[in-house]
């Protein structure tokens, strides 16, 4: 994946979510997955980029954001969930964060379940992210760190 922060904010001060990749993750209303850019209001800085994933099921609602994101050059990006284990995610080979997840907030509903790139899959013409893509791999299983790595290694 490459992407610019700059090209990923709305100059009206307003920071919306901005969707890479979208299954229905990014409503309460449907489960799936979304990976989004997102301005978080830190402690020294008024806002900081982020690369936050999440995962919505039946059960529960599992979100992690990281900052470790390269800013216009090429990333290997990779997430992984198991509803016993946890979300992970990885940014060049290497793990940048992981949740256990809330159990509360799951959907039963599919209502928005077509995969999308670049944009939620529930909104047509808002939320929009900038982004190329390279090599998009969906695996119906969990990736473990070994297996995460060598995709790493193999794709470099």
């Amino acid at each position: 994946m490459k992407m610019k922060r700059a090209d990923n904010t709305y100059g009206d001060g307003q920071n919306p979510d901005l969707y890479f990749i979208s299954t229905g993750g990014q409503t309460r209303a449907s489960r799936g997955f979304s990976v989004s850019a997102e301005w978080i209001s830190m402690p020294s800085v008024a806002y900081r980029f982020a690369l936050c994933t999440t995962v919505r099921d039946f059960d529960g609602v599992w979100f992690q954001c990281t900052h470790d994101v390269p800013d216009g050059t090429w990333f290997h990006f990779v997430f992984t969930w198991n509803k016993q284990t946890m979300l992970k995610v990885y940014i060049g080979g290497n793990l940048s964060g992981q949740t256990r997840g809330l159990l509360s907030g799951g959907s039963g509903k599919l209502w928005y379940s077509n995969l999308t790139l670049g944009r939620p899959n529930n909104l047509q013409n808002s939320h929009h992210a900038s982004a190329a893509y390279s090599n998009l791999k969906l695996f119906e299983r969990e990736l473990n760190a070994v297996e995460v790595s060598a995709l790493y290694n193999s794709e470099r």
